[in-house]
């Protein structure tokens, strides 16, 4: 306060008064603010007669994002201003976008969720994962001093607390969004007193209950079992506090003024031997994190918060400590009872807050301390989510404005997010599947839910038909679907059928393309092979069509263009002894297919075209499968010139955002299915097909549902989906020993053989631990491609991949961020965006033409 008083005294921006008692009442209780908002960052000033600060608007769009404000009115007559985030830029279709509300907290504004820009907080986060995010004033900050009738100039318009704005602000700023966006409900995201209001309003007006999602609570305050150090050192003192500030006609406090924004911009900067104080006064009030604490933006922040708080607000949170009650304002008895019809205050019950809430707290915040965190999750009914930070040091205000907030807590509150979002959608599937398959009569009799759902994900009996004509698909009772070759055929191409059987029995089919009615008499060049991912077959790689997928462009580019299908795939459930309804038959993984299946489809196509190598693009699983025959059986690097991964998968430094649940029981899942003589995932059948056409079609007001399943899985990118044409021939099955082989190496992040336990390990690998797969021995020429917005292949995990592969020749990141895990097969823009690239690269490698340029960056 002296550093404050000697600014105050060379501003000259008092005149005779005593320099102290002004300088601090000019920075708590500001009557004149002084600060002027602006929109483009050139304007930002702190001259003498002119502070000026961007506003929301502006702090969003100087980061290339765009913004709106909106206003409501309370039925008190307070007008709030709503800001809306539109979205991350690349971001063109803004349809059906979940929305997300942010509710700050005490003495903060929206601008507090949005200081630091792109990357960083987490509003432009949320953004950046296709969410529509809305962003909350309270009555009396520095957006919201209007009112239909009176001036904040005013004592009557100060006269209010956290009560009334949430039993009157967060209603209407909630309604108003859900009206606007024509939306049922919402996730809501509230930090602090933001946590506090949502308690309130759920517990006082329980219908809000079905209004809200998801609520996140981060540092969540309403009961007070113990109280900090600076709290303890004013809670004696605050009566008479309160009644000279209200004497003096001070009704607000720490309200965003000129004052406060020329000591945070001046005392707080890097160059200011006063810095450390303004660090200190936050660790006082928050708790000391110096790591996380961004000294140099601490200017910034100061030109943002505080923002102003009603006394009666502070005087409500202060009875609360005082009684350890979590109830309403006391005014006394007489006025109780005309406010509350009872003398006392109004207990407000947790009970009642029945939405699903996720609690985020952490050991070193002095204002939401863990036993008072604890002490309120024992009166909610709904906790989903209690989480403590892993980082000890974490305090009140690094949930907003930590330097690692987007690693320390960001990720994992927007994979909760998602996890929510896949269960809410998988929900509604399936009871719209129910409701199709109740009208097409597909099921006579029994339950008729759990049929549904078995045969969609677990069919025993596919019952659909392969034709080779456009004309003779159907899918009234009858369905039928093209296959390889009729999918290949009906743009012009010439195709082929070969049979390879496995050594132990397996029959494989490979379709070939012999080339291309663009390339008619050219010699044909090198062979390509192409080996799909997970629950795809051959089918995948020719969806589309010609001059768009990948198969075709190659044709077109005059390669000898071979397609394999794993075993377990529609085209390959015969083997020369057992059968596919044998649970025998099943007894599979990704390992099986690396040494077995790949061996088997390569020396078939090397012997019958009698060449000697061939080159080998892979997606996902297809790349696993390479992975393991490279690093179990070496001779076969001599057979592949140059590998192309694409989203490849083998090490799992990251988890992807599955359920919990699935990680933790996975044996009880296995288990329960195997019970049920289940032993396979996702086949493609006459159900899902007819889910498919009829659901997911352009006319199907559940198409939605069908695009968002798809998002949570692979990673929302609206503008590249092209949704129609896949469904007939994806999903097409994977045994369950598989996926349950991709968990366990992502339990134990390691890539290694299946894990039968230490007997089945010792008979099957001569050890009784499993084999870990040797990428050191894969030495081929490898070019990996991945995407940023992938949720299956994680860019952590291509990385920590690629640190072991010791002939890579080519990483690169598509420079289209929203690039999802099926866009390297599906996207609308994939010949532009990865095709090109991936044909001028063999292009390249067959010439032996290994420049550095503008398309390619090799390693």
């Amino acid at each position: 306060m002296l550093a404050v008083v000697l600014l105050e005294a060379k501003l000259n921006l008092w005149g005779d008064s005593v320099f102290s008692q002004k300088a601090i009442f000019n920075y708590l209780f500001s009557k004149d603010r002084g600060v002027v908002r602006v929109k483009k960052p050139e304007e930002v000033k702190t001259a003498k007669n002119n502070v000026t600060t961007l506003d929301f608007i502006g702090l969003v769009e100087k980061n290339g994002y765009s913004a709106e404000e909106h206003y409501t009115i309370t039925e008190d007559g307070y007008i709030l201003v709503l800001h809306r985030l539109l979205g991350n830029p690349l971001f063109k279709d803004q349809r059906s976008r979940k929305v997300v509300f942010l509710q700050h907290g005490l003495l903060c504004t929206s601008d507090c969720w949005v200081i630091f820009g792109a990357g960083k907080d987490l509003a432009f986060l949320l953004a950046d994962k296709g969410y529509d995010v809305w962003i909350g004033n309270n009555r009396g900050n520095a957006y919201c001093q209007s009112h239909i009738k009176i001036s904040p100039q005013n004592k009557e318009f100060w006269q209010f607390s956290y009560h009334e704005i949430a039993m009157r602000d967060l209603p209407a700023m909630i309604d108003f969004i859900l009206r606007y966006t024509k939306q049922k409900n919402l996730h809501y995201i509230g930090h602090s007193m933001g946590t506090t209001i949502l308690f309130t309003l759920l517990s006082m007006k329980p219908e809000y209950n079905a209004k809200i999602r998801l609520g996140i609570c981060l540092a969540p305050v309403a009961i007070w079992k113990e109280i900090s150090p600076l709290l303890e050192h004013f809670r004696s003192k605050m009566p008479k506090i309160m009644e000279f500030l209200e004497s003096n006609g001070m009704y607000e406090i720490a309200s965003l003024s000129s004052t406060s924004i020329r000591i945070g911009r001046t005392l707080c900067t890097d160059k200011a031997i006063t810095q450390p104080i303004c660090a200190a006064v936050i660790f006082v009030i928050a708790g000391s994190d110096p790591v996380q604490l961004n000294t140099t933006a601490m200017p910034e922040v100061f030109s943002y918060a505080p923002a102003g708080i009603s006394l009666q607000t502070i005087r409500h949170f202060y009875q609360n400590i005082i009684t350890q009650k979590f109830q309403a304002l006391d005014n006394g008895y007489l006025d109780n009872y005309k406010k509350y019809k009872q003398k006392t205050p109004i207990m407000y019950d947790l009970k009642k807050v029945t939405a699903p809430l996720a609690l985020y707290y952490s050991v070193n915040d002095l204002l939401a301390s863990k036993s008072n965190v604890l002490e309120i999750y024992k009166y909610l009914p709904n906790v989903i989510l209690l989480e403590e930070n892993p980082y000890k040091l974490f305090n009140h205000l690094d949930f907003l404005w930590a330097i690692d907030a987007k690693t320390l807590l960001y990720d994992r509150l927007m994979k909760l997010l998602q996890e929510m979002n896949i269960k809410l959608v998988f929900f509604i599937f399936m009871l719209t599947a129910a409701l199709l398959e109740a009208k097409l009569n597909l099921w006579t009799n029994l339950t008729h839910s759990q049929k549904v759902i078995l045969n969609y994900l677990f069919p025993k009996d596919p019952d659909i038909v392969r034709v080779r004509k456009p004309e003779e698909i159907q899918t009234v009772n009858n369905v039928t679907t093209l296959d390889f070759v009729g999918l290949v055929e009906r743009y012009g191409y010439p195709t082929e059928e070969h049979y390879v059987t496995t050594e132990d029995g397996y029959i494989l089919v490979i379709h070939r393309i012999l080339g291309s009615p663009l390339s008619t008499g050219h010699q044909r060049k090198k062979i390509v092979f192409l080996q799909h991912g997970i629950i795809c077959s051959s089918d995948c790689w020719v969806m589309i069509g010609a001059e768009k997928d990948l198969a075709f462009l190659l044709a077109d580019g005059g390669y000898d263009v071979w397609l394999g299908n794993l075993r377990g795939t529609s085209y390959c459930r015969s083997h020369i002894k057992i059968s596919p309804r044998s649970k025998e038959f099943w007894q599979f993984s990704y390992h099986e297919m690396g040494i077995r299946d790949l061996p088997a489809m390569i020396d078939y196509i090397l012997s019958y075209t009698k060449q000697q190598s061939l080159h080998y693009i892979g997606h996902s699983m297809g790349t696993t499968t390479l992975f393991i025959l490279l690093s179990m059986r070496p001779e076969y690097n001599a057979k592949i010139k140059l590998g192309i991964c694409l989203a490849p998968i083998a090490i799992w430094k990251e988890r992807i955002p599955l359920p919990e649940l699935i990680f933790n029981n996975l044996s009880k899942i296995k288990e329960f299915l195997y019970s049920n003589e289940i032993y396979e995932v996702a086949s493609l059948s006459s159900t899902s097909i007819t889910v498919g056409r009829t659901l997911c079609s352009n006319k199907a007001i559940t198409q939605a549902v069908c695009i968002a399943i798809i998002f949570l899985i692979a990673g929302s990118d609206p503008k590249q989906l092209n949704i129609v044409e896949i469904l007939s021939n994806y999903p097409d099955g994977a045994s369950v020993q598989t996926f349950e082989h991709y968990i366990q190496n992502i339990i134990t992040k390691k890539f290694q053989t299946y894990d039968y336990g230490y007997v089945g390990n010792y008979n099957k690998y001569g050890q009784v631990l499993p084999l870990i797969y040797d990428l050191k021995k894969v030495t081929i020429p490898l070019a990996i491609f991945y995407g940023a917005n992938d949720m299956v292949a994680l860019k952590p995990n291509v990385l920590e991949t690629y640190k072991y592969l010791p002939n890579v020749i080519l990483l690169e990141e598509n420079h289209y961020k929203l690039f999802n895990h099926l866009d390297f097969l599906w996207a609308i823009d994939a010949k532009t965006l990865l095709y090109d690239r991936v044909l001028d690269l063999l292009q390249k490698f067959d010439n032996q033409v290994w420049i550095i340029d503008d398309e390619l960056t090799y390693v």
